[in-house]
């Protein structure tokens, strides 16, 4: 799920509302069934969001969680859930940029004028280049979503800070991108990667 909840994709799972709890085993952590307001950027059915005690619970599972507070949205407490429960939180209110998770756009611009670290810029260009390679070898479905979404859910994976990239990451994606350019004129333009690189990802 990905969402103006959370800015980066969170692993999770729909649930019945008002429970106030989720299956753990379904979850793999303990976490709240909530269902956000009807003009919540995000799922329409209610999901599982982690519970937590303290941020550093939260980092544990993912060090982009940045609060542990009552569920809130748009700076307002979400009626109907348990005072004492907190969850894991990332709000737009924090200054980040919140990317629509159906466009991959930020109010109606494209989101990599919101990446603005100097150390994230070239992972920005890779992802473009990478994903003109899966688009071109039919491997990203453009009818399904924009290629906004490619590029953003590809810097996502490099740079989920949006402050620094991940080295191996990189060189992963890198490869394919090289295997495109370099057979571009070629029979195995979409298929030398296969022993180069192994498997691509697909945002």
């Amino acid at each position: 799920m990905q969402s103006d909840y959370t800015t980066f994709p969170l692993c999770t799972a729909f649930c019945d509302a008002p429970l106030e709890a989720c299956d753990k085993a379904a979850t793999g952590a303990s976490a709240l069934c909530v269902e956000m307001p009807a003009d919540f950027n995000g799922p329409t059915k209610p999901f599982c969001a982690p519970v937590c005690a303290d941020v550093d619970m939260c980092k544990v599972s993912d060090s982009r969680w940045e609060t542990c507070s009552k569920l809130s949205y748009k700076n307002e407490r979400v009626p109907g859930y348990a005072d004492k429960l907190k969850v894991c939180g990332q709000p737009s209110a924090n200054g980040k940029p919140t990317v629509d998770p159906l466009t991959c756009k930020v109010n109606g611009a494209k989101w990599e004028g919101y990446y603005t670290d100097p150390k994230v810029q070239a992972a920005k260009s890779t992802c473009a280049d990478y994903c003109n390679f899966l688009i071109a070898c039919q491997l990203f479905d453009t009818k399904a979503k924009s290629t906004d979404c490619c590029t953003y859910g590809c810097f996502l994976k490099l740079a989920p800070s949006g402050t620094a990239v991940k080295a191996a990451e990189r060189t992963n994606v890198q490869c394919f991108s090289n295997s495109y350019s370099a057979h571009r004129n070629t029979g195995q333009v979409c298929t030398a990667y296969k022993t180069q690189c192994g498997v691509p990802y697909v945002p």
